[in-house]
């Protein structure tokens, strides 16, 4: 079985970045996530799918997962830095799981702050 290609992370680094997320934007594939920065916190609002949320620390590793937030919730982290948002499976153990994750966090740059 061949290794699923790198997620590839779009940085929302602005206000409005991180207010919109994913809204309005087609659902991403399997292959590409939001990453939220800084961020504790995210909503569903307005989403018609649910999504694949995975709440990083400063450090780059990784809190909390939830697997698919339904559209119109909200979820915390009190301890996390940052938020990526991933399409429900992006981080299932066929898809390279956490560390594909991790990986595409180490080769974002610049580091957390």
């Amino acid at each position: 079985m061949r290794a699923p290609p790198p997620l590839r992370l779009i940085r929302a680094v602005s206000f409005p970045q991180r207010l919109a997320g994913w809204f309005g934007q087609p659902p991403p594939d399997q292959h590409h996530g939001l990453w939220i920065r800084p961020c504790r916190a995210i909503h569903t609002l307005g989403l018609r799918d649910a999504i694949c949320v995975a709440f990083v620390d400063r450090e780059g590793r990784v809190l909390r997962v939830i697997p698919a937030l339904k559209p119109w919730r909200f979820a915390a982290c009190l301890r996390a830095a940052s938020v990526v948002e991933l399409r429900v499976g992006a981080l299932d153990h066929a898809q390279g799981g956490i560390a594909r994750l991790q990986a595409a966090i180490r080769r974002a740059i610049p580091p957390i702050a």
